[in-house]
């Protein structure tokens, strides 16, 4: 056993809170599922200034005013960023010692088939995705974990990231970390499997040092989830190289265990949105092009007397550190104008319609005045 990792095994036995980094970290949303888990978030790497901004009022907020907070609200580019150099400046005086887990999810428009299509219209040749250079941005991903020594890491993407250009990138990317004497496997899930209002499918990739000892299952899916057509042929087709390589139990891949036979459906968006005050000013003003700076949204309260679903107070409200007060400020956005022709377009959708998915008919309450 490396030096490092016989260190942070003795320090979580003795009941330390384990750390996390996160790579690629965006807004935060794979840091919030890690905080919400009993993980200290001790910094995220991020390319997006808005993003990299966003990440560290969640965060570390607390430290505002201090040059660490100034440090964790710059965007940084993960190829040109040395990982102790960070830890130091974020103000994480243990180094590669504080860092238990290591996350992230590098950025998937070279994978995804509609990030493909619009690299190759752009570029105007077949493979531009292919040349795309965040398609090796795991590169550094893997870089990180050999810097930084984690118990363990998970790594998260699109499907397609299974078949890019007729290669598994994740029985790649396992095989470089099975040499790092990670154990390593992957799976498919689909986040409405997991009480999420949305219909979004992802690699999940999970890796666990062998010095540690511990055994990894995948959770049991909490929701029964019948895919649309469009979806079910997605995952078919990202799952293709399996089928005519290693099959689809061998390699580092495992299905996910079937939901328990009682299971309820998946949650819709009127139920996670039945608390939210309601916007009106997209059908009374004229639409615009491009982003609508936030009105009424900045200004509007929040308010429980809304009726919030089951779904919304079990999820939603009453978290430790982030409850949402009655009375505060619904947080503005800057959201895309909507016209008469969107809302229509949006009647018309049936859920698994081509590319354009959508698992539940808006309210009507959203658009009374539309003829």
């Amino acid at each position: 056993m490396s030096k490092l990792i016989r260190k942070k095994v003795a320090r979580l036995a003795q009941g330390a809170t384990p750390g996390v980094v996160d790579l690629f970290c965006g807004a935060g949303g794979f840091s919030l599922g890690f905080e919400r888990a009993g993980f200290k978030v001790l910094g995220g790497v991020e390319l997006d200034k808005h993003a990299a901004h966003t990440h560290a009022a969640n965060f570390h907020g607390h430290l505002k005013g201090s040059p660490e907070y100034e440090e964790h609200r710059k965007p940084r580019d993960i190829r040109k960023t040395e990982p102790l150099a960070w830890l130091r400046k974020i103000g994480v005086r243990a180094g590669a010692d504080a860092v238990d887990v290591l996350i992230g999810g590098p950025p998937c428009p070279a994978y995804t088939r509609v990030g493909r299509a619009k690299l190759r219209e752009v570029a105007k040749a077949p493979r531009a995705h292919q040349k795309d250079p965040r398609a090796t941005l795991y590169i550094p991903y893997l870089e990180w974990v050999r810097a930084l020594e984690p118990l363990a890491l998970v790594m998260e993407n699109v499907p397609d990231i299974l078949n890019f250009g007729g290669h598994n990138l994740g029985e790649e990317i396992c095989e470089v970390l099975e040499d790092m004497g990670y154990q390593c496997r992957y799976t498919l899930l689909n986040s409405a499997s997991f009480d999420v209002p949305q219909m979004r499918p992802r690699f999940i990739l999970v890796g666990v040092h062998r010095e540690v000892g511990a055994n990894f299952e995948w959770p049991v899916p909490t929701r029964r989830v019948d895919l649309p057509v469009g979806y079910a042929l997605a995952e078919s087709a990202a799952l293709k190289p399996l089928r005519e390589g290693v099959g689809l139990q061998g390699g580092h891949y495992e299905p996910l265990p079937d939901p328990p036979k009682d299971s309820k459906p998946a949650v819709t968006a009127v139920q996670a949105l039945s608390d939210l005050p309601e916007l009106k000013s997209h059908l009374t003003e004229p639409a615009k092009r491009g982003a609508k700076p936030p009105d009424e949204t900045s200004q509007m309260p929040y308010s429980r007397l809304l009726a919030p679903s089951a779904w919304v107070r079990d999820h939603m409200l009453g978290w430790d550190g982030r409850k949402v007060e009655p009375g505060a400020p619904v947080q503005g956005h800057l959201i895309r104008a909507l016209g008469r022709r969107d809302f229509r377009l949006f009647e018309g959708l049936r859920p698994g319609a081509g590319d354009l998915l959508i698992s539940v008919a808006l309210p009507a309450r959203l658009h009374p005045h539309l003829p």
